[in-house]
């Protein structure tokens, strides 16, 4: 394996680093969708805050921005392992129902439907965790995210 990978982007360098980096640390929303799958939600920074729909965020440590630029749109990516669920809306970024729930060895599948997002969005859990929360086809229930990357682009 290489200590540094160049990754681009219809002939333009999107990212120069170690593989850790650009997994964990992408530069730019194309980088982030290449090495994995994520969740997209499309929203915009007020108060320091990530407002999709009617959830406020509160973007703290656990994003890739340091000072979001306020007023301005946003397009969070999310993995879905850094997703949690909660019966809870508490610093929650969307809200939807269960839809399928696929064990799969260790891992559960969860895939959500929700007016906050315009694909599916896909939770994975352990068992451990899914079997502790119960969690039942059509419940409904809210997204907290552990972490995630955040991109923006000026409204010029």
């Amino acid at each position: 394996m290489s200590d540094r990978i160049v990754l681009m982007n219809q002939g333009q360098i999107e990212q120069i680093d170690n593989p850790n980096e650009i997994y964990h640390a992408p530069q730019t929303p194309f980088v982030t969708q290449f090495v994995g799958d994520v969740n997209v939600f499309h929203g915009h920074i007020d108060q320091g805050k990530l407002v999709i729909g009617e959830f406020a965020h509160n973007i703290g440590a656990h994003t890739n921005v340091t000072t979001p630029v306020e007023n301005q749109s946003a397009t969070a990516y999310i993995r879905p392992y850094e997703l949690t669920l909660s019966r809870s809306s508490e610093n929650a970024l969307a809200v939807g129902k269960i839809t399928h729930i696929n064990a799969i060895g260790f891992i559960v599948r969860i895939e959500i439907q929700s007016a906050q997002s315009e694909q599916p969005i896909e939770v994975i859990l352990t068992k451990a965790a899914y079997s502790n929360a119960q969690y039942q086809l059509n419940e409904q229930i809210y997204l907290v995210p552990d972490k995630l990357n955040l991109f923006q682009q000026m409204n010029i």
